[in-house]
């Protein structure tokens, strides 16, 4: 296997581009059977979440080159099958196949498909309060007594800790 294909596709696969193409293959349908060619992506920086993103910009192309991976004969080892090692070559080889099938159908002046997908994350809980707060709860750590108790003086209202919801807002087609 090429060293240096597998180090370059390394690099590329921690990159935003690499988890958008993954969120794009997840949920899009059209894409199924053709190359993704992401034109720009920006990603919800706070989340933990990879794929949430505040927007991705996309081209398809049809897929004309078919990549030719080893044998798996070729990662076992002592009788063991690497797949690890196997799927992370079969990426990198199928990643090479479409940054070459996709030049080359740019080079001939293909456009491809354009397509722009806006997300949103926002706090379902926002402006949502709880009736009975915590410290009104004994077997709560945080039960403060009485009414005239410092906690329940000081914090009369209790907001719902942060629920992160992460939808698709719209799908549109670009115009070339």
């Amino acid at each position: 296997m090429n060293e240096k294909l597998l180090t370059l596709y390394l690099e590329y696969a921690a990159t935003d581009g690499a988890m958008a193409i993954l969120f794009v293959k997840q949920n899009m349908q059209q894409s199924a059977k053709k190359w993704v060619d992401i034109i720009g992506c920006e990603r919800y920086e706070s989340s933990q979440d990879k794929l949430q993103f505040r927007f991705v910009e996309y081209g398809l192309y049809k897929r004309t080159l078919k990549p030719h991976y080893p044998p798996k004969s070729q990662f076992t080892k002592n009788g063991r099958f690497d797949e690890k090692d196997y799927y992370i070559a079969v990426r990198a080889i199928t990643w090479e196949a479409a940054n070459l099938d996709i030049e080359q159908q740019k080079a001939k002046g293909s456009v491809g498909e354009k397509y722009r997908i806006t997300g949103v994350r926002y706090n379902k809980n926002q402006g949502k309060y709880r009736s009975n707060p915590p410290w009104l709860d004994p077997n709560s750590a945080f039960y403060g007594g009485s009414p005239s108790s410092f906690r329940w003086r000081e914090r009369r209202v209790y907001e719902y800790e942060p629920e992160w919801v992460y939808e698709i807002k719209s799908t549109e087609k670009m115009t070339p």
